[in-house]
């Protein structure tokens, strides 16, 4: 329920943490890999087997029916090979987009120096404003006086 204060000293011997672990980068890097590799030589295989398959020879009616089956087959392994790389590159978009924290800060920074400036810009504008609308008020004032 209550919780201690930590000291100063605890708060000093306390371990950082940094976001980055290269050891988990390397793993992550290293199965992106072996999940292309795996993908292409299925992809490669397929192709291969569905080419070897439509040679034109005499055939019966039931090596037909085999091999169109064998061809229908792989074609199924080749879409599903494609759509695997293609959740691959967007999985690796998304992790570029999201993990690219330097590149969000420089956006962020560039923004609010932008947004500085504008609000500068405005902030002066009032300024020259108000000193025209003053000076235009003293010459009214002026000149109602003098009639």
């Amino acid at each position: 329920m209550f919780q201690k204060a930590k000291s100063s000293n605890e708060a000093a011997t306390e371990k950082k943490t940094y976001p980055f672990n290269a050891k988990a980068a390397q793993e992550q890097n290293s199965e992106y890999s072996r999940k292309v590799t795996l993908d292409v030589e299925n992809l490669v295989y397929a192709l291969s087997s569905i080419v070897s398959h439509s040679k034109i020879q005499d055939k019966d009616a039931y090596w037909v029916a085999q091999e169109s089956f064998l061809i229908q087959s792989k074609a199924v392994l080749l879409v599903k090979s494609a759509e695997n790389l293609l959740k691959l590159v967007f999985d690796l978009k998304r992790a570029y987009l999201v993990n690219d924290t330097f590149h969000l800060l420089e956006i962020t920074k560039q923004r609010n120096a932008r947004i500085d400036k504008l609000i500068s810009k405005n902030k002066a504008s009032l300024l020259d404003l108000q000193t025209t609308l003053d000076s235009a008020i003293l010459d009214l004032k002026a000149a109602l006086l003098n009639k």
